[in-house]
């Protein structure tokens, strides 16, 4: 028989086994083995961004893309605009029919030595016969994707910043209306100004080349389209061209949208036929 002794002895080496065993389960791994065991990562925090300025990219698309991080971008400076500025080397052609939006978009390509045809560019903006009229948009967009130039349409400009741009060799695209009676839209190039005699230097496709026109003629056309602007210009000069577009372009909130930004439409037409240039 067994004495009291013995018996606790036992007990107690049942007791000790027992709890060696329930350590070994609360220790084990949730998957895996002892050798490779499954270890929990830290929950990782969502990470922050610097806020972005968009732009549309098309003004049919609400769709988005980013211009610039304003955190990131690098100062830019701006050089000192002078008083006259004149970008003597800007080709010209005279229009086709319902052609202004190619042909101002050849001048300003022909600028940076870009020659093209009336023909082919007036093919590549609008294929179809019926399409008789080019927006600001399409000309952009031509010159971004056919050549890799950038390219912004906007409104709210004015004339210090079409002196700016300018006085940086960047040719600027006023859309206005044909003349002063006129409800037609008309493309123009403007590439050059006399601040002091309060001139700006105009070639259009349908006028001619090189016309001297007072500030305030060429504000009244241009507000009655809302001071709408195109710009056309080579990728290193993207930097600079934001620069002065934020520096000097009017709050939108002042300045109204055009209507339509498409210009030369059926009435054009008519308006061309019964017209001599």
């Amino acid at each position: 028989m067994f004495s009291k002794i013995h018996i606790l002895i036992v007990a107690a080496l049942l007791l000790s086994v027992t709890s060696s065993v329930g350590s070994a389960a609360v220790l084990q791994p949730e998957r895996g083995n002892s050798v490779n065991p499954v270890v929990k990562s830290p929950a990782k925090q969502p990470k922050t961004h610097a806020p972005v300025r968009t732009q549309r990219t098309d003004m049919g698309d609400k769709r988005l893309k980013p211009i610039a991080r304003i955190a990131n971008r690098p100062a830019v400076s701006i050089p000192p605009v002078p008083v006259r500025r004149y970008l003597g080397n800007l080709p010209y052609d005279a229009q086709w029919l319902n052609n202004c939006g190619p042909v101002t978009t050849n001048m300003v390509l022909g600028y940076y030595g870009i020659q093209l045809s009336q023909g082919f560019t007036a093919n590549k903006m609008r294929p179809s016969p019926r399409d008789v009229s080019v927006g600001a948009i399409e000309m952009v967009t031509f010159a971004e994707i056919e050549y890799g130039f950038r390219g912004e349409v906007g409104w709210g400009g004015n004339m210090r910043l079409l002196e700016a741009l300018i006085a940086n060799n960047v040719p600027v695209i006023a859309l206005q209306p044909l003349d002063p009676d006129s409800d037609i839209n008309h493309f123009r190039v403007v590439h050059g100004y006399d601040h002091s005699r309060g001139v700006v230097m105009v070639s259009d496709s349908y006028r001619g080349r090189n016309l001297e026109w007072s500030y305030e003629y060429f504000e009244g056309l241009w507000n009655r389209r809302g001071y709408s602007y195109s710009l056309i210009y080579p990728e290193n000069k993207t930097a600079l061209v934001e620069a002065i577009t934020e520096k000097y372009r009017a709050d939108d909130a002042t300045r109204r949208a055009p209507r339509d930004d498409r210009a030369e439409d059926r009435s054009l037409m008519g308006h061309l036929r019964n017209t001599s240039r």
